[in-house]
């Protein structure tokens, strides 16, 4: 093969990549832009700019906010990441009209459904917080060993890094894994399950955490509903007010100085 046919299967090779990879991702990297962006089928989207107003709709792929002080709203997307800093994230659905997956690292970003942005209608069930429990919550019942808490969470959406603070929102099913140190949350809505790795961590639910999930030192949860507790490591306590169960939560400690305790 000639120098000449070769640079021209070279210039090809990179020209289709560059042009494919432009058509998988968008990316907004300004200082204060306000932008409206409709996604293609599966896009993905990228804000890493500062102060910024983003509004996206159509079917976006997963979003991914790396910036500081970003306001971004979003009718459907299939996962969101956050990494930044005092982000504001809205969004309406994943494609089947459930909640995306969440994964944020940042410090103080709040990420929030908005049924103003709900574009498409549920077509999954999803698992009520009342006396029947989800299937994921049966399964975290039944751990009566220590646990590797990531693995066992199976999480819906993730909250990790040192010393955030910060409020998460938690829909009826929903499984949170917080790993980390030192981070400190408010957690709104009724959750399945609330899963902690980590040291120091303090998380407060507003509803239920039907079942709860601790590997780590020195955490402190409570909750307003409590039906399963599994809890490996040393000195974390767990608190509640009711139960499904007469006696409290069903409980399984391995570890030193770990308690669980009511609300009085």
């Amino acid at each position: 093969m000639n120098l000449n046919r070769q640079l021209v299967i070279a210039c090809s090779l990179l020209f289709s990549s560059t042009f494919f990879t432009s058509l998988s991702a968008r990316e907004f990297a300004g200082v204060g832009t306000k932008a409206k962006h409709v996604c293609q089928v599966g896009e993905d989207i990228v804000v890493s700019g500062t102060s910024q107003t983003i509004t996206l709709t159509g079917a976006c792929g997963s979003l991914q906010v790396d910036g500081v002080s970003n306001i971004v709203r979003i009718e459907q997307v299939e996962e969101i990441s956050s990494s930044g800093m005092r982000n504001t994230i809205q969004f309406g659905s994943n494609s089947v009209g459930a909640k995306p997956v969440i994964a944020v690292s940042g410090v103080t970003t709040k990420v929030t459904a908005d049924p103003a942005l709900l574009v498409v209608a549920r077509k999954t069930p999803v698992a009520a917080s009342t006396g029947a429990l989800a299937p994921s919550v049966q399964t975290a019942m039944q751990a009566a060993r220590p646990i590797g808490t990531i693995l066992a969470c199976d999480a819906t959406q993730t909250i990790e890094g040192v010393s955030n603070g910060q409020s998460v929102e938690c829909a009826a099913g929903d499984r949170l894994l917080f790993s980390g140190i030192s981070i400190e949350t408010t957690v709104t809505g009724n959750c399945a399950a609330i899963c902690i790795e980590g040291t120091n961590n303090v998380v407060r639910v507003d509803g239920d955490a039907l079942a709860i999930l601790i590997d780590g030192a020195s955490n402190t949860l409570s909750a307003v509903r409590v039906d399963a507790v599994t809890i490996d490591g040393i000195s974390n306590k767990v608190s509640w007010r009711t139960s499904a169960h007469k006696d409290g939560p069903k409980v399984s400690a391995d570890g030193i100085n770990n308690g669980v305790s009511r609300i009085r």
